[in-house]
């Protein structure tokens, strides 16, 4: 949707966070850094597909540590 990307790319931040949805996926489309976990779905097929976007993969959302999302925040800088 070009609306939804230009309105992505306009309001961009620094950086998103967040599970598989659609402000991931306009943050990786707007070039944007996004770190994005992944639990049941496969993130091979269904993105986000950028080079500046991370996945954090997990059996279980509720597995994904903090910790773990911190290190990657700050690897993404």
């Amino acid at each position: 949707n070009p609306r939804a990307l230009r309105w992505a790319q306009e309001h961009a931040a620094d950086l998103v966070v967040g599970c598989d949805s659609t402000p991931d996926h306009l943050a990786a489309a707007a070039g944007t850094p996004t770190n994005a976990l992944f639990a049941a779905t496969d993130p091979a097929k269904c993105g986000p597909w950028s080079a500046r976007a991370r996945v954090l993969r997990a059996r279980r959302m509720k597995t994904i540590g903090v910790e773990e999302v911190l290190a990657a925040v700050n690897s993404s800088r």
